[in-house]
């Protein structure tokens, strides 16, 4: 018997290890063209920078040069983007932060994608400006990975999970050391746990990392939760649950240090395409001087996002699951009451409303029989070639 079983066992690992390799083989392809894609952006983006790594912090003129920014030595723009916030947390993601920082308790809640660069830094300022960048690097190839496995699941192409972070937008914030790669990724995880039937403690780690890579996937982790009480899996439902709780104990923790709610809090809704009469009012920027150059890109990712919309309420029509429509009517409903402070830069909406091309890329690819909408995931591309070139 014990020598009937020790076969068995390995015959196991022997089927497993061959449905791995398989996997690899056919992701292969989607991943080598992934990562040349976005390492030639990163390559561009500093060819235009003059080859200075700091660049990808995206620090103000105001803190480049400055404790704790003192390895910045270039700067963009008079105060920079968000990047450079979640460097100074990667260096000491745990204390607390005053004014290095323009909303220390906000940035703070969001700490997985600094706690994992100061895990493989020690909070080093040189070695974070190098490996910021290539976290996010990782982050964008393990969605595809992630991407390949729904597809291929459900009969597609491994190519589709190609298509994913263009979708999404990665390369923008793949560009500035934002945090999307890393919460895209791990929301595309859970979502991926959930779809793919993995066990309860999978889908609960996802969880948990989506919510603390950004608070907004709170949201996307209450609907599997949400849709595991309603299927009857006890144990993944208390799994979701129980990653709440440690949020929930971060946030607590974060809230006696700072003395106020960890959130960035902020005036990002209004009443219906307020933001988006506000982006087509400024299409040439909002400062004295017109850009033509600037207007072209707004119309465009604008018309990109306008169009968007229709397709979702189109798959939110079908018959798709209720967590992919619930997933696309959320993406819907920030694109459409998104205040002016959201549109406010060209980075930002196309960062911020990912929840609608991703439920459209998992109807694509999950509902049977659904069109093939890969044509309206292509700009992605676009958006990420115009941040590579400075255009914006």
């Amino acid at each position: 018997m014990a020598v009937t079983a020790s076969i068995c066992q390995g015959a196991r690992v022997d089927a497993e290890g061959s449905r791995w390799n398989s996997t690899l083989l056919r992701v292969r392809g989607p991943l080598l063209a992934a990562l040349l894609l976005h390492v030639a952006l990163m390559g561009l983006y500093l060819d235009k920078c003059h080859g200075n790594a700091s660049v990808f912090l995206c620090a103000g003129a105001n803190r480049a040069g400055v404790a704790p920014y003192e390895a910045v030595s270039q700067a963009l723009g008079p105060s920079g983007h968000d990047g450079q916030f979640y460097y100074a947390l990667a260096r000491a993601p745990w204390r607390a932060h005053g004014d290095d920082i323009d909303m220390p308790a906000g940035r703070h809640v969001r700490i997985l994608y600094p706690a994992i660069c100061w895990c493989l830094t020690g909070g080093d300022p040189v070695l974070l400006l190098y490996v910021m960048p290539l976290v996010n690097l990782l982050a964008i190839l393990g969605t595809v990975w992630l991407g390949a496995r729904i597809a291929m699941r459900h009969g597609r192409s491994p190519w589709w999970g190609f298509v994913l972070p263009l979708a999404l937008n990665a390369g923008i914030s793949l560009l500035h050391d934002f945090t999307d790669c890393v919460s895209s990724w791990a929301v595309v995880g859970l979502l991926a746990s959930w779809l793919l039937g993995q066990r309860w403690w999978v889908v609960s780690l996802w969880a948990a990392a989506a919510m603390l890579s950004r608070e907004q996937n709170i949201a996307v982790a209450g609907l599997i939760g949400l849709a595991a009480l309603w299927k009857g899996r006890w144990a993944i439902a208390a799994g979701v649950a129980g990653a709440g709780a440690v949020w929930v104990g971060w946030v607590g923790i974060l809230w006696t240090i700072y003395g106020m709610a960890p959130f960035l809090l902020g005036c990002n809704f209004t009443l219906p395409f307020t933001g988006v009469a506000f982006r087509l009012a400024h299409l040439g920027g909002t400062g004295p001087r017109f850009s033509t150059r600037l207007a072209i890109m707004h119309l465009s990712s604008i018309v990109h996002l306008l169009v968007l919309l229709p397709v979702g309420v189109y798959f939110i029509l079908r018959r798709n699951s209720q967590v992919l429509r619930l997933l696309m009517a959320g993406g819907i409903f920030l694109a459409v009451l998104g205040s002016p402070n959201i549109y406010m830069d060209f980075s930002s909406y196309l960062r911020v409303f990912i929840w609608l091309p991703l439920g459209i890329w998992l109807g694509s690819v999950v509902a049977a029989a659904s069109p093939r909408w890969s044509f309206v995931f292509l700009p992605g591309a676009l958006w990420s070639l115009v941040a590579a070139l400075r255009y914006v």
